[in-house]
């Protein structure tokens, strides 16, 4: 599940695949939609043309493939509120595996208060996609785990973003049916 960040402007992606091939879709038109799940705008469509939300389907936007068959959209900040569901769905000019949809929550994220960004990308070795998505990760100054500053969910692109100092920090990871050996050693520059 993808966690955008209220109160701004998010990119959302969803992988996509050939019905009839399974290769990733690198080409074409893949138009996406939002739709919220509860809260303010429940069972509306979030307009990007104008930003608003709508009683019937309508287009947040196009995406743009950006690295085998993963398609990404910016959606604007009036997309967002705090603790809600939204169903992501994805329709291409072409051959989609399936209707794609994804469930995200926008909800709050303590990702740190740094000057450096660092994205921190999970991702498996043995696993055929290597991306591992909705993982629990968490950053602390100790390698013991006590202090916390920052923490956030993977995306489908196995990755998170956090607003770190310059620094050595301990990067902790967790997903069910995952084993992971805690804590990562990162130097952020």
């Amino acid at each position: 599940m993808q966690t955008p960040r209220p109160n701004q402007a998010n990119i959302v992606a969803l992988p996509l695949v050939a019905k009839a091939t399974g290769d990733p879709i690198t080409s074409g038109t893949v138009n996406f939609y939002l739709v919220a799940l509860d809260g303010t705008n429940v069972g509306k469509w979030f307009k990007g043309l104008d930003s608003q939300w709508y009683a019937t389907e309508q287009l947040a936007g196009e995406g743009t493939h950006k690295a085998d068959g993963d398609w990404w959209i910016s959606l604007a900040t009036a997309a967002w509120a705090i603790n809600t569901r939204y169903r992501l769905y994805a329709k291409e000019d072409g051959d989609l595996h399936i209707p794609v949809k994804e469930e995200i929550q926008c909800k709050a994220v303590f990702v740190g208060s740094g000057a450096i960004t660092f994205t921190y990308t999970l991702t498996s070795s043995i696993d055929p996609f290597p991306a591992i998505p909705d993982a629990d990760i968490w950053v602390t100054t100790d390698a013991g785990g006590a202090v916390v500053i920052a923490s956030g969910k993977t995306n489908q692109l196995g990755k998170v973003t956090f607003y770190l100092d310059a620094g050595t920090v301990y990067v902790w990871r967790q997903k069910s049916g995952w084993d992971f050996v805690n804590p990562d050693t990162e130097v952020i520059s």
